[in-house]
């Protein structure tokens, strides 16, 4: 990913993001199926292989649903964190590639090459 510019690196961890929120949800409908199943189990518990079939999917369900939310809740984060981190990233001379201090510069201090409108990577609202 080192060789993707600064604004395709952002989208394609905002991308990132969606995929794992999308999962998250996917997750959280897994559990209620598997609550569903464990109250069918419960509801009818005339039938004793079906109620321990459906009590057993139940449980599996939950326990994968669980797991799979957990799993990209912290992924999620993670990439929250490295967007945060480049979008409060230090702007940089194009020239000689030194991070230009905080002020309002037209020419790079240490090389002395104008400054294009230089601003740090931002954050779109749907993150």
């Amino acid at each position: 990913m080192s060789e993707l510019s600064e604004q395709a690196k952002l989208a394609y961890i905002q991308e990132r993001i969606k995929e794992a929120r999308s999962r998250i949800i996917l997750g959280f409908i897994i559990i209620v199926f598997g609550v569903a199943f464990l109250g069918i189990a419960v509801v009818f518990p005339f039938a004793p292989v079906a109620t321990w079939i459906e009590g057993g999917a139940g449980v599996f369900l939950c326990v994968f649903g669980l797991v799979l939310s957990l799993f990209y809740y912290s992924d999620r984060n993670l990439l929250l964190m490295q967007l945060k981190g480049m979008a409060t990233k230090t702007p940089t001379c194009s020239n000689c590639g030194k991070p230009i201090p905080q002020g309002k510069y037209k020419l790079c201090p240490f090389c002395g090459s104008t400054l294009e409108a230089i601003r740090p990577p931002t954050l779109t609202n749907d993150t």
